[in-house]
């Protein structure tokens, strides 16, 4: 397990890992961005995409803001991990 996964569970580190190498969550949901700065990569936990620290800081600033996660430093619930497992990016950008 990567150093800076340590603090989350082994099921939800391996959840998020097993995510992130989804091919349509490599890249931010809003702008398409490569995702490759793992300390930068968030997740829209409300509605369960992945983004760049960019579009966290828009998903964030909105009138009902949308509060993001860091994958590889926040500690997530499985609520959380859970929302973002059943959407992703690709079904993300499908509904929105």
């Amino acid at each position: 397990m990567s150093n800076s996964l340590k603090h989350l569970s082994a099921n939800t580190a391996k959840d998020l890992l097993k995510l992130m190498r989804e091919l349509p969550n490599r890249r931010c949901c809003d702008c398409n961005v490569e995702l490759n700065d793992m300390v930068n990569i968030y997740g829209s936990v409300v509605i369960g995409c992945f983004v760049c620290i960019n579009c966290k800081q828009i998903h964030e600033s909105l009138q009902l803001p949308l509060p993001c996660k860091a994958v590889y430093l926040d500690n997530w619930t499985s609520e959380e991990l859970e929302t973002v497992c059943c959407m992703g990016n690709k079904k993300t950008n499908e509904i929105y």
